[in-house]
């Protein structure tokens, strides 16, 4: 106990109790204080109060105590629902006034304990909240009776995973929970601070074993952590807090484990929203995706990953590079998860590998169909959203969920209650919303479905449909050749789980084989008669076989089966004829002019149900474009029009037809910046997909200045050539120089899709944006839209679109007050930066402001950075000066990205916005900003284990969603050695272990290769470089020697580097050497500023890194251990 009788005395013994002489700049609560160190300081602070002026020599050290005394008070005993002084001046019988607080907090908080004081964005000093803040969280009101503190702890952590994997931040994270909470917690140094508990919490959780039934988990990590309590700020010197912290570390748990689970496997989740009827499914991709039996079809290992909703291209997830493993390909998505928007709810989702616009493989999302009007569906309403947690008959651990059945269906009440919640509307048909509790039956007919809510389990999903279906567009979505089994998660049939497998209704064993045929209810049933799965479902003859060709002016369809089948073809503007076959038909189709999009097959196996609907592409010689509807593709769209939108080619040829697919920015001539691929077209209908194009097609557009640059596509071949030109916006903006009126031009918008513009004030992105005005005259709309007069007052802004329809038309710049630009102006914020941006100037204002931000990860205008991208990272960073501004600057870059906590759509946009080289970032500054942030984080009172945990799993977030990053570069960062001898190693065991490998030049290699596996000695630069030569680039010429290969020249890169990898053909030369000039600029070898790159050149050397992406890899790795060690040879 300490025994102090003055301020200096007690400062003194509490510091030596920690063993520190001086404070250590950490946050005030981190120092875990005492209740007797408490109780005493408090009558030091009373009693040795000011009296005079103040000063540093005199009341540097009571200033210190007041503050820390301050920041404990509020941590141990405030009970008041907001902040204000008054509790403390009623406590101390004495009161500050704001010079004098304007005087001793800056002296205590900065002077002595060597903490920052907090500024509100208006940048005037924010005392209370700077001290309050640093005692943490008010315990009291966390843990006093009826506060909901700890329930919203405990659902942040359940709702972890959406920071983790959908890249939520943890601050809007924190917000949604913050409602029914008192409105101190929603101060934004709350909000931060409770988000740090969180993050803290889910660190902790991965040193903590949930198995361990004797120990609590605080007493594992004292063992596995000690000093982990230094980061949590609540006292723990209280058992009740020792409780709480346990309860919370117990929740933090299992959330990791729910990670861990979404991570390792491709699932999803469905959501329904009632206020427009509509459903959304999120899907969670795991590390790696396996697309089975296709690796043939790749012509090389960069490749598109997409989602399809049946047949219908839904999403784009980005490019990927792919491995080859036995046949199969494994990608791993640089995305986690992404929510989409469901129109076929019957359909099953699919992951889907294309290449050139064409699907090579497909992985079937599980559970993502939606049993919508066939059975009831269950929701769990949660801060009002609704989430599907079962369908058909179900168990769930939810005490009360809502369900929606049609209109038809009845109840009965087994145990608990049911209410009656209203009627819904879905694309014009009723169904009926009950809450539900306990146990009950709904009925229809011969169905009934059991839900049970309580339950100790789930058993929603735990049943899915096996057979041959027909990956055609159906109606129903789900036609299978033959009979389907049913088996559950496990494998096991149904009917070995003592379960029935009916057709509508009829147990499958029963009918006669014509009545196996056509549409059906497919349902099982356990012995209780509860329906357990139900799902439309249609079945043909397993010999049918459906077969499209193109005949000189015409086509022909040929359908058999062994069983005696109706059919019927159908085609817009065709003329139709058929023949009887002997075991089937053959359709001969005339088309009266262009060939349309599909052709319509109805197939009526049973008389007695309704007939099967298959849509297949029309086979037509030559090269056919179609939007989503089918209708012919217009030559001008814009991005989003691109969805749906396909090329069906055709070859007619008796061998197969390249067919080349170019896109170039516009204008496009001889110089312009192009992707280029082929496809080879058979005698088979071979659709490619346009919007698979679009990540290729946005990062064209952002080698342009302009927001209004546009793309052309180019299909060429089969004696035809297509030309479309791609915008990203349907309209623009029309000024009204002289009324002052804006409007959109609506070449293509119909008045009702009109949006009124919005004007945000660029330097405050929290703000809400301003909705336009629109003119009008004796109440008839004009069509156009009037600025305000706050827009006059101030400024700059921007005009924008609504995040609601983002891609209406191009932001546009609005200037309002004239800016001052004065030279004298002095800038402390990155707002007052960008209000001071002058494009004429010679001095980038925001360019030289973020020189002060990248040394300091706790600087306030990062949370400009944040807010601008929470508020509008819809619309093109280039949108904004400062996200221009911030990619110039690497050192600013790499700390940002950590402050975005490496949130992968943010990273994304930079990425495919910017052309940014990741890999000529030098290593040195990574390794400076790691030190920033670890600094920072220190500071915190976060122990040094967990904070290089944390940076270890940001920096792997990152290597999950930056394009062929190599490893070696990441674990180097991550403080591993890489070494060149061990890696170049591993590349010789590989090929000493091939026994086809018997030449002269190989035996060499080999012993080469032993010497350096027996410890004998490391190889020389003359050995490692031969090791490069024959174990990885003789692969990459015999796989690429058809290939046209990149030949782009880098003499800025390249200045006198004198390393080469030996090239035969000279324009083998960019590929084969890049990688090692690569490698020398970021290990510091060769010293550039590759900002002096052409935004063109920067595209360039993108198609040359993604031409061979294993080779790049390979080499780069090589090359960062390699000169590494070699680094002082500096090249000036």
């Amino acid at each position: 106990m300490l025994v102090s009788n003055s301020p200096a005395t007690w400062l003194k013994d509490f510091l030596n109790q920690r063993s520190l002489s001086e404070p250590n700049g950490n946050p005030l609560f981190s120092y875990q204080m005492t209740h007797d160190e408490y109780r005493q300081l408090f009558e030091l602070v009373r009693d040795f109060h000011p009296k005079t002026n103040v000063s540093w020599s005199k009341h540097k050290d009571w200033s210190a105590c007041f503050v820390i005394y301050c920041s404990e008070w509020y941590r141990r005993d405030c009970c008041a629902q907001k902040w204000e002084w008054f509790p403390l001046w009623q406590r101390f019988n004495f009161e500050l006034t704001a010079s004098q607080r304007a005087d001793i907090i800056p002296l205590g908080l900065e002077g002595f304990w060597k903490r920052p004081i907090r500024r509100y964005e208006s940048d005037t000093r924010n005392f209370l909240g700077s001290i309050f803040i640093e005692g943490g969280l008010p315990f009291k009101l966390i843990s006093s009776t009826g506060n909901k503190f700890s329930e919203a702890i405990r659902k942040l952590l359940k709702l972890y995973y959406q920071v983790d994997l959908y890249a939520v931040s943890i601050t809007e994270l924190v917000k949604s929970q913050l409602g029914h909470l008192p409105v101190v917690f929603s101060e934004p140094e709350s909000v931060e601070l409770i988000g740090s508990v969180v993050k803290n919490l889910m660190t902790c959780a991965g040193l903590v074993d949930s198995d361990v039934g004797e120990e609590s988990p605080s007493m594992q990590l004292d063992q596995k952590s000690p000093g982990w309590r230094d980061s949590f700020p609540i006292p723990l010197d209280d058992e009740t807090g020792k409780g709480l912290l346990d309860n919370w570390l117990l929740g933090a748990t299992n959330a990791s484990k729910v990670i861990k689970d979404f991570k390792d496997k491709l699932s999803c989740e469905h959501f329904f929203d009632k206020s427009t009827g509509r459903f959304y499914t999120q899907i969670s991709l795991p590390r790696k995706l396996t697309f089975r039996n296709c690796s043939e079809a790749l012509e090389s290992t960069y490749t598109q990953l997409g989602l399809l909703e049946g047949t219908n291209r839904i999403a784009e997830l980005g490019g990927v590079v792919a491995q080859i493993d036995d046949g199969n390909v494994l990608v791993p998505p640089r995305k986690k998860s992404i929510k989409v928007p469901r129109r076929l709810l019957s359909s099953s989702l699919f992951t889907d590998l294309s290449q050139s616009g064409v699907v090579i493989g497909k992985v079937e999302v599980n559970e993502s169909s939606i049993s919508f009007n066939e059975a009831p569906l269950g929701f769990l309403e949660d801060e009002g959203e609704l989430k599907l947690v079962g369908q058909g008959s179900f168990s769930t651990k939810y005490a009360e969920i809502l369900v929606l059945a049609p209109l038809a269906y009845e109840i009965e009440i087994l145990s608990g209650y049911q209410e009656y919640a209203g009627k819904q509307a879905i694309d014009g048909v009723e169904f009926n919303w009950f809450r539900v509790n306990g146990d009950s039956r709904f009925y229809h007919g011969d169905n009934r479905f059991r839900i049970r809510t309580n339950s100790t389990s789930t058993s929603s999903g735990s049943l899915y449909i096996e057979g041959a279906e027909i990956l055609l567009k159906t109606l129903p979505s789900k036609v299978y050749k033959g009979v389907p089994s049913v088996r559950d998660t496990e494998g096991t049939l149904a009917s070995q789980l003592g379960l029935s497998l009916l057709l509508n209704n009829k147990p499958v064993e029963s009918l006669a084989v014509h009545e196996l045929y056509g549409k059906h209810y497919l349902s099982v049933k356990n012995k209780e008669s509860d329906t357990l799965l139900r799902r439309t479902v249609a079945i043909v003859p397993d010999d049918l076989d459906i077969e499209a060709v193109a005949v000189k002016d015409h086509a022909q369809i040929k359908v058999t089966s062994s069983r005696n089948l109706l059919m019927t073809v159908y085609a817009q503007a065709c003329r139709v004829e058929n023949e009887k076959l002997e075991n089937g038909r053959l359709f001969e189709i005339y088309p009266e002019a262009e060939p349309p999009s599909s052709v319509t097959l109805e197939v009526q196996a049973n008389l007695m149900e309704d007939p099967i609907i298959v849509t297949l592409p029309f086979p037509a010689s030559g090269m056919f474009a179609f939007d989503s509807e089918g209708k012919p593709l217009k030559t001008e769209l814009t991005v989003e029009q691109l969805l749906g939108a396909e090329v069906n080619l055709y070859s007619a040829k008796s061998y197969p037809e390249d067919v080349s697919i170019e896109l170039a920015l516009k204008p496009n001539n001889r110089t312009s910046p192009r992707y280029q691929s082929k496809v080879k077209v058979k005698d088979r209908t071979l659709s490619v997909s346009l919007y698979s194009f679009k990540e290729k097609i946005i990062e064209l557009m952002s080698l342009s200045n302009n927001l209004d640059a546009e793309v052309e596509i180019c299909l060429s071949g089969l004696s035809d050539r297509k030309v479309f030109s791609i915008r990203r916006y349907i309209s623009s903006l029309n000024f009204d120089s002289v009324g002052g009126g804006i409007a959109l031009a609506q070449s293509e918008l119909a008045h009702g899709d009109l949006k009124p513009p919005m004007a945000m004030l660029i330097a405050e992105p929290e703000r809400p944006p301003l909705e336009l005005p629109e003119k009008e005259i004796g109440g008839i709309s004009l069509g156009w839209f009037n600025t305000t007069e706050k827009m006059e007052k101030t400024g700059p802004w921007m005009i924008v679109p609504s995040s609601e329809t983002p891609y209406l038309f191009r932001p546009t710049f609005y200037k309002g007050v004239e800016p001052s630009y004065e030279q004298s102006v002095t800038i402390k914020s990155l707002q007052t930066a960008v209000k001071q941006f002058n494009p004429r100037s010679e001095v980038n204002s925001i360019e030289k402001f973020l020189t002060e931000m990248e040394g300091d990860f706790t600087h306030p205008s990062w949370d400009y950075c944040r807010k601008l991208w929470e508020h509008f990272s819809y619309l093109p960073l280039s949108t904004f000066e400062v996200w221009k501004a911030l990619v110039k600057n690497p050192h600013c870059l790499t700390v940002a990205l950590f402050r975005f906590e490496m949130n992968e759509e943010f990273i994304r946009a930079l990425d495919r916005e910017f052309s940014i080289l990741w890999e000529l970032i030098p290593i040195s500054v990574w390794q400076q900003s790691i030190l920033v942030v670890k600094k920072a984080s220190l500071n915190l009172g976060l122990p040094t284990s967990m904070v290089e945990e944390r940076i270890e799993v940001l920096l792997d977030k990152f290597y999950d969603v930056v394009l062929n990053v190599p490893e070696p570069l990441i674990k180097r960062l991550k403080g591993i050695e890489v070494n060149c001898n061990d890696y170049l190693a591993e590349r010789i065991v590989e090929l000493i272990q091939d026994p086809e490998r018997e030449s002269e030049q190989f035996q060499l290699f080999r012993d080469i290769g032993m010497k350096r596996l027996t410890g004998e000695a490391q190889l020389t630069e003359q050995e490692m470089f031969k090791v490069i030569d024959i174990a990885m680039k003789q692969p990459l010429l015999r796989n690429h020697k058809d290939s046209d290969w990149p030949s782009f020249q880098f003499p800025l890169l390249s200045e006198g580097f004198s390393h080469r990898i030996r090239c035969d053909l000279p324009h083998h030369a960019s590929v084969i050497n890049y990688p090692l000039i690569a490698a020398a600029i970021a290990a510091g070898y060769i010293e550039t500023n590759p900002n002096k790159l052409s935004a063109k050149m920067k595209f360039e050397i993108k198609q040359v890194k993604m031409f061979a992406p294993d080779w790049f890899s390979g080499v780069y790795a090589f090359g960062i251990g390699y000169y590494s060690d070699y680094k002082e040879e500096v090249v000036a």
